[in-house]
């Protein structure tokens, strides 16, 4: 069936990305101080209070830039598509990314694909863009 040979690749694109998401919430969880949740307890918040209200404003601007961090590198990966599925069946599963990748290594033709890479590189510019305007913070950090 065509189309459906880029979902194992999603996955495993998806499963590639788990890790740098654990370690930047992680690390983002680390720094909001004690003192905030001992403050959240007194005043007598719940779990679900102190998540929406503590937690989420102090991670959400390492959120912002690990989405769109991730992204970005999603967009550029070509290996495992070339790994998983060379672009196929019927070319169904390229990416822009893994295009220009075959271009490039395949039929030489260094023209197109930087024409591609000047395309791809719009793209992203654009993205960023619309994303950090869609997700600009207030001076108290409120979208």
């Amino acid at each position: 069936m065509p189309g459906v040979s880029i979902y194992p690749a999603i996955i495993a694109m998806v499963w590639y990305g788990v890790p740098f998401f654990a370690i930047m919430i992680l690390a983002a969880l680390q720094s909001i101080p004690d003192e905030v949740y001992e403050a959240a307890v007194m005043d007598g918040a719940g779990r679900i209070r102190t998540f929406i209200h503590i937690m989420l404003p102090y991670i959400k601007r390492t959120l912002v830039l690990a989405v769109l961090l991730r992204v970005i590198w999603v967009f550029n990966s070509a290996d495992i598509i070339y790994i998983m599925t060379n672009g196929g069946p019927g070319n169904t599963s390229h990416t822009l990314a893994s295009y220009i990748f075959g271009t490039v290594f395949y039929t030489m033709d260094f023209g197109v694909a930087s024409a591609a890479g000047v395309v791809m590189l719009a793209m992203l510019i654009l993205y960023t863009v619309i994303f950090f305007s869609a997700t600009r913070f207030n001076k108290g950090g409120e979208f």
